[in-house]
C-alpha cells in the first residue's frame, strides 16, 4: 500500500512493477484452462471439431494487457478528481482486474463442460 500522495510516473511504476506477476499468475490460469478445455473437448470430437483459435487465445492476452494498462490510466484519472482519496485506489483495482481475468480465463472450459454434460456423445 502507498504511503502518501505519489507523483503520476510512481503511479505508473507501481501498476507496470505488477505486470509480470499479474501476466504469470493469467498465463498459468490460462493454460490450465487451455488443457482442461482441449481435454473436454477431444473425448467428444465430433461435438467439438473447432478448438480455440490460436489468434483467440493471443488476443486474449492483448486484450487483457491493454485493460492492464486502463487500471494506472483510471488511477491517475481518480486522482485528477479525488486528491487524497485514492490512497486505495490503484491495490483495490489491481485485485479485481486480476480476479476478472482469472474468471475471464474459466469461461471456455466451463462452457465446454456445460456443453458437455448436457449433451449426448
Amino acid at each position: 500500500m502507498p504511503d502518501g500522495p505519489r507523483r503520476w510516473y510512481q503511479v505508473i511504476i507501481w501498476w507496470e512493477l505488477r505486470r509480470i506477476p499479474y501476466n504469470a499468475i493469467v498465463g498459468f490460469v490460462g493454460i490450465v484452462c487451455l488443457l482442461v478445455f482441449v481435454l473436454l473437448a477431444s473425448q467428444r470430437p465430433k461435438q467439438f471439431e473447432d478448438g480455440p483459435e490460436p489468434i483467440a487465445i493471443l488476443l486474449f492476452g492483448f486484450g487483457a494487457n491493454f485493460c492492464y494498462t486502463g487500471g494506472w490510466i483510471a488511477e491517475l484519472i481518480a486522482r485528477s478528481f479525488w486528491r487524497n482519496r485514492t490512497a486505495h485506489f490503484g491495490p483495490v483495482m489491481f485485485s479485481l482486474g486480476l480476479l476478472f481475468s482469472v474468471a475471464l480465463c474459466f469461461l471456455p472450459p466451463l462452457f465446454v463442460a456445460l456443453i458437455w454434460i448436457t449433451t449426448r456423445p
